[in-house]
Formats: structure tokens, C-alpha cells, sequence
């Protein structure tokens, strides 16, 4: 699909626009540090981007980072994990999450971290337990010697029926 991009935002050739308001512009060239936060084609379709940090505990932890806020919505996604410590774990997913449940179709690292779907709320924050078509996408790690400061990336393909429990969802 084609596209404009000005100073108030992009037009894309089937007339739908997204502002660019959040976007660093000068006289119509992008300048300074630029991330991406979300890129909305059309309705239902785009990109969304997921942010969180935090310093993790000696005993298991699960966090529940986002749930899905559609019934039975099937959320497409890419994550990375970083875990410092006295060295360090990289874990990387691709998969889908949602009202189904969780498949990933790869997984590289070896790291601590595990991912996992629940609609139970358990000791990982969140609204409460979810009903039936509703997950928790949850990342845990078992107990450690060490507190890792972890890191987490998350970018979303069709996106929009989501809701962050921790972090930032970048809207």
C-alpha cells in the first residue's frame, strides 16, 4: 500500500491516515531518535509496540504483561526477553496469543524465562480471573541465585484488541 508521509501525518492510498503527531518532523524530514510505536493501515490491521522493565526476585516470579480485550482475538507477536545478572539470558519467541491460547513457532535462547497463557490471574497482577476466550500472556522465570533486571520487547502484528496489565503499550 502507498503512502504519504507529511508533517501531520501519513495518508496511505486507500484514504486512511495516521497522525505523526507523536513523531519527530522538521520540515518534513523525521529527525532525532525515532521509534515506531504503531502503524495502523486500516482498521484491525497494524503494528503495536510493548515495553516493560523490572527487577525480578530470588524465588519463581510470573508476570503477567498484556491480556487480550476481544473474545477469542488471536494476537500475532515477536518478544524479546534480556535478563542481567551476573551475566546474562536472552530468550526470543514468535507466536500467536489470545482467547485460543499460546503457540509459538520458534524459540531461541536457552535462557531462564518461559512464556506461557493463562486466564487465571494467580500472583502476576492483573483484573482479576478472565472468562472463557481471554488470556493472560505471562512470562515466569524459576528461582535464581540473583535478582535479574529484565528487559522486555514486545512488537504485535493486528493488535488492537489488547490491554497491558505491566509496562507500556505504546497506542
Amino acid at each position: 500500500m502507498a503512502a504519504v508521509l507529511t508533517n501531520t501525518g501519513i495518508t496511505f492510498s486507500d484514504s486512511t491516515t495516521q497522525s505523526t503527531a507523536a513523531l519527530p518532523l522538521t520540515g518534513g524530514t523525521m529527525t532525532g531518535d525515532l521509534s515506531l510505536y504503531r502503524l495502523r493501515a486500516n482498521s484491525g490491521v497494524g503494528i503495536l509496540q510493548y515495553f516493560h522493565s523490572f527487577t525480578g526476585t530470588t524465588s519463581a516470579t510470573s508476570v503477567n504483561l498484556l491480556y487480550n480485550t476481544g473474545s477469542y482475538d488471536d494476537i500475532h507477536f515477536q518478544i524479546n526477553v534480556i535478563g542481567y545478572h551476573s551475566g546474562r539470558s536472552y530468550q526470543r519467541w514468535e507466536g500467536v496469543w489470545g482467547g485460543y491460547g499460546l503457540s509459538t513457532s520458534a524459540a531461541q535462547g536457552g535462557g531462564i524465562f518461559s512464556l506461557s497463557c493463562t486466564p487465571t490471574q494467580g500472583s502476576g497482577g492483573g483484573v482479576g480471573n478472565l472468562a472463557a476466550g481471554y488470556n493472560y500472556l505471562q512470562l515466569s522465570y524459576g528461582a535464581q541465585a540473583y535478582a535479574p533486571g529484565t528487559y522486555v520487547w514486545l512488537t504485535m502484528y493486528k493488535a488492537f484488541s489488547c490491554a497491558a496489565v505491566v509496562g507500556t503499550l505504546y497506542t
